[in-house]
């Protein structure tokens, strides 16, 4: 009730594709198991730039909207597109570009959140994660 997820889909956000500037997402195709590429740049995250035109509550909940979109739109359509149940997708996280700046407090407060929030309500659909253009402090840390 908190995140008010019955009545998410409905709701608008008018940030929304401002915050796709300065965190760039999205989905796009499908694998060739069917699944729905969604891609992340996270190189391009400007944490002090969303803030400054929404606040964090708004934005975990643009991740769940987009979450259910994907549970409730897109894996039906690609089931039938395949004649098969799709239930996952394939995560793309692009990190270059990516720096120590990136890593706020405030940016990994939000992301604790939104990714506490997708492990808790949506773990089936996580599919696979791939990153891609790892820099050498990428590899260090991790």
């Amino acid at each position: 009730e908190e995140w008010d997820v019955d009545n998410i889909l409905f709701q608008e956000f008018p940030e929304r594709e401002q915050l796709l500037q300065y965190f760039p997402q999205g989905y796009h195709m499908c694998d060739k198991q069917g699944r729905p590429i969604y891609i992340q740049y996270l190189g391009g995250i400007n944490i002090h730039k969303i803030l400054s035109f929404t606040d964090e509550e708004t934005i975990v909940k643009l991740f769940i909207q987009e979450y259910e979109k994907f549970q409730h739109y897109k894996l039906p359509a690609c089931s039938e597109a395949q004649g098969k149940l799709i239930e996952t997708s394939l995560n793309i996280m692009d990190v270059s570009g990516i720096s120590l700046k990136i890593l706020t407090k405030e940016s990994q407060r939000i992301m604790k959140k939104v990714t506490g929030f997708t492990q808790d309500n949506y773990p089936e659909m996580m599919g696979n994660t791939v990153i891609i253009n790892a820099p050498y402090i990428f590899k260090v840390i991790f």
